[in-house]
């Protein structure tokens, strides 16, 4: 059976007002850096939907959008904690006055410029019709070129699905220009094909929709875990946490990574994830 063919097979199986959940692999190819290289690597990343409440699980980030309440749950796996902040996002309220100069350089060095063009290419990716588009984006000392192909054959909220986006990526500087020209791809992103150059190093992605899926999303995914501790939002540890380090690091930039500390916590944060995380398994 096609993907296509299993996906619609489950959609049918499962109430209307079931979640809609969508399973995507993101593949890194080895990146060679001034300190070496680093070896290639998958990433299974995961988003929840039904009205008015998503959940986001991407690398890093890992939000809870609650539209119906109006606030936005950043949560922490590796230590157990989570924040959370009032929708529309507002990053500059969350800075405190002794930080405002780390801020401003953030926002100067971090802002991200956007530019999505239309193509008339059209295909099917895994059984979905899809449009082809061009994206570049820029910021300080960064630029990315990148290939998308989306669908609309998803049947989403998509009030909801681009309302949680704009959210998200609200929580980096220039995020809400970001995503209105990103709302411009009109879909979901079934296929992306992205090469990221900062400084001399040069990141190629490539991102692909795995399934699509109807099912119950398991109880209480949607609210942060009752045993984590909620702490005020952080916006200049936010933003460098999902930036993370770059190759010429500058002004506002994450510092680099601090041997091993990260590679260790992976694990841990791995295994409170499943805790708290239900069902991820893939369909089609």
């Amino acid at each position: 059976m096609s993907t296509f063919r299993a996906a619609l097979f489950l959609a049918l199986a499962v109430p209307a007002s079931a979640d809609v959940l969508l399973t995507r692999n993101v593949h890194t190819d080895e990146v060679q850096t001034p300190q070496g290289a680093k070896p290639a690597k998958d990433e299974a990343q995961t988003i929840w939907l039904t009205k008015d409440k998503v959940r986001i699980e991407a690398g890093q980030l890992v939000c809870i959008v609650r539209l119906d309440q109006k606030k936005l749950h950043v949560l922490h796996p590796a230590d157990g904690s989570y924040s959370t902040v009032d929708l529309p996002v507002n990053l500059a309220s969350h800075v405190a006055p002794d930080q405002q100069a780390d801020y401003e350089k953030i926002l100067h060095r971090l802002s991200i410029t956007t530019l999505v063009t239309p193509t008339d290419e059209v295909e099917r990716v895994k059984g979905w019709a899809a449009k082809k588009y061009k994206v570049q984006l820029s910021s300080q000392g960064m630029t990315s070129e990148e290939s998308l192909w989306t669908t609309k054959d998803v049947e989403v909220d998509w009030s909801t699905y681009w309302e949680a986006q704009t959210a998200v990526r609200c929580l980096q500087p220039g995020g809400e220009a970001y995503a209105t020209e990103m709302r411009k791809n009109e879909g979901i992103v079934v296929k992306a094909d992205k090469v990221r150059t900062s400084g001399d190093v040069k990141v190629h992605t490539v991102e692909e929709l795995v399934s699509a899926e109807r099912k119950e999303a398991p109880e209480g995914l949607y609210e942060p875990p009752k045993e984590f501790t909620q702490k005020p939002f952080d916006t200049i540890a936010e933003v460098r946490r999902m930036m993370g380090p770059r190759s010429n690091a500058g002004p506002g930039d994450a510092p680099p990574p601090k041997g091993d500390d990260e590679k260790k916590d992976g694990p841990r944060r791995r295994k409170e994830k499943e805790g708290t995380g239900g069902d991820e398994k893939k369909g089609g």
